[in-house]
C-alpha cells in the first residue's frame, strides 16, 4: 500500500484502487494453492491437480454465460454466471478474478449490466492469466493421469 501523508498526525496506509492494471499483480495466490497441498494424503490422487482440471474445465461455460447474459442483457444470468466463477477461483487463489467477477455481481444486483462489458473484458483477460499460471504449476506423475 502506499502512503499518504496526514497533516494531523502520521503517515497512513492509502487503500489500492481496485480499477488499477492488474497486470502487475500475481494471477494466483500461491498461498491459496500450498494451503491445497498441504491437505493431500498421501497415496490419494493428487487432489490440487484434480482441482485445477476441473476448474479449468468448467469456467470456459461461466464465461461464455456471462458474455451471452452481457449481450442480452440478463443481469439475473450474468450475477449466476459470475458467482459460480467468483467462488471456484478464489478457491484456487486468483484472487483478482474473484473479484472482477464480484464486480459484474454487483452490477447484476443492482439490475443492470451497464459498464458490464468493460469488466467482462478485463475478466476474461485475467481469466487467461490464471489458465496460464495454474498450467505451469508443477505436476507429478500421478496428475499427468487426470
Amino acid at each position: 500500500m502506499d502512503r499518504v501523508a496526514n497533516t494531523n498526525g502520521p503517515e497512513r496506509p492509502r487503500e489500492s484502487n481496485p480499477a488499477l492494471d492488474l497486470s502487475c499483480a500475481a494471477a494466483i495466490d500461491r498461498n491459496v494453492l500450498d494451503s491445497i497441498r498441504q491437505i493431500q494424503r498421501e497415496g490419494a490422487p493428487d487432489l490440487l491437480a484434480k482441482l485445477i482440471y476441473l476448474y479449468v474445465d468448467s469456467s470456459p461455460k461461466y464465461l461464455e454465460q456471462m458474455r451471452i447474459a452481457v449481450g442480452s442483457p440478463d443481469a439475473t444470468a450474468m450475477i449466476r454466471a459470475a458467482h459460480a466463477l467468483r467462488s471456484s477461483s478464489a478457491s484456487l487463489g486468483a484472487l483478482n478474478l474473484a473479484g472482477l467477477c464480484g464486480r459484474l455481481e454487483e452490477m447484476g444486483s443492482a439490475g443492470s449490466t451497464k459498464g458490464a462489458v468493460t469488466v467482462l473484458n478485463e475478466l476474461e483477460a485475467e481469466y487467461e492469466r490464471v489458465r496460464e499460471a495454474l498450467a505451469s504449476e508443477p505436476r507429478s506423475s500421478e496428475e499427468e493421469r487426470l
